[in-house]
């Protein structure tokens, strides 16, 4: 059983964005990566939960909001956690309705330290395994937050797909190094995952995945960016035609799994 003195280890050793949360938004949402990005986590989200009985959420890491503002689009009410106050602090400017109609709550806090006496519908838990030190352990820990038959959404840096892409720009050297570099840049993910290491960690607190999805399957392999709406709005079909196609969803920058625990209604007899 993981100790307090364990978990505040982890956390010191766990990324934050404060002091460059201006950067951070930038990097992520004001480009067409983190655009499509949000785009394509919607459009795979939208069949389950859009417009579907309210339900209560709990977004981990949920930074500056983005993810959170689209479920209070769709009519459910959202808890906001995230360890950086700056980060916060751009959420709520950005969130001035939702927070006077009460559909949403901040609370800064590393997520391993994180307590709520509510339990909730679905826990989201998007781009922010690869920032820990300790990523499968912290999702293990996630269960705590739902009732009985909610689900987790889960998204992760895809190791695979960093190692393929490597290969693709010829950085023969950093992959003989494991992806590892001596000086790590604060805004590159530390601790890519595989699919199999998430599957078998599921599986492990007795969760299945119901759905799984590539996130930006060809936009990060491509030889020249993007140069008019137009053009980003044929990749946007096309990312979302095959996102969930082998072996095209296996080459996402990111990776995105809903996982539920088995009915036990549809178990076998013993």
């Amino acid at each position: 059983m993981t100790n307090k003195k364990d978990i505040r280890q982890d956390i010191r050793r766990d990324q934050s964005f404060d002091g460059i949360a201006d950067k951070f938004n930038k990097n992520i949402y004001g480009t067409p990566k983190g655009k499509l990005r949000h785009a394509i986590l919607s459009h795979v989200l939208a069949p389950h939960f859009a417009h579907k009985t309210p339900l209560k959420v709990l977004d981990l890491g949920g930074g500056t909001g983005v993810m959170a503002q689209t479920f209070i689009e769709w009519g459910h009410k959202v808890d906001i956690v995230d360890i950086s106050s700056d980060v916060l602090e751009l959420a709520k400017a950005s969130m001035n309705s939702a927070i006077d109609t009460g559909m949403v709550r901040f609370f800064c806090s590393p997520i391993q330290t994180f307590n709520s006496e509510e339990k909730y519908d679905l826990v989201i838990c998007h781009a922010v395994l690869e920032w820990l030190a300790e990523p499968l352990k912290c999702m293990a820990s996630l269960v705590r937050f739902l009732k009985p038959e909610g689900t987790l959404s889960l998204s992760f840096f895809n190791r695979d797909a960093k190692l393929f892409s490597n290969v693709v720009y010829g950085n023969f050297e950093y992959v003989e190094n494991g992806l590892q570099v001596k000086n790590q840049v604060r805004l590159n993910p530390q601790s890519p995952l595989t699919l199999d290491e998430v599957s078998q960690s599921l599986s492990g607190i007795g969760f299945h995945c119901i759905q799984t999805s590539g996130i930006r399957c060809f936009y990060d392999y491509m030889k020249r960016p993007l140069v008019s709406e137009q053009e980003y709005q044929y990749l946007l079909a096309l990312e979302k035609q095959y996102c969930q196609q082998a072996p095209f969803s296996l080459f996402g920058r990111y990776l995105h799994v809903l996982a539920k625990q088995p009915d036990e209604h549809h178990q076998a007899a013993p």
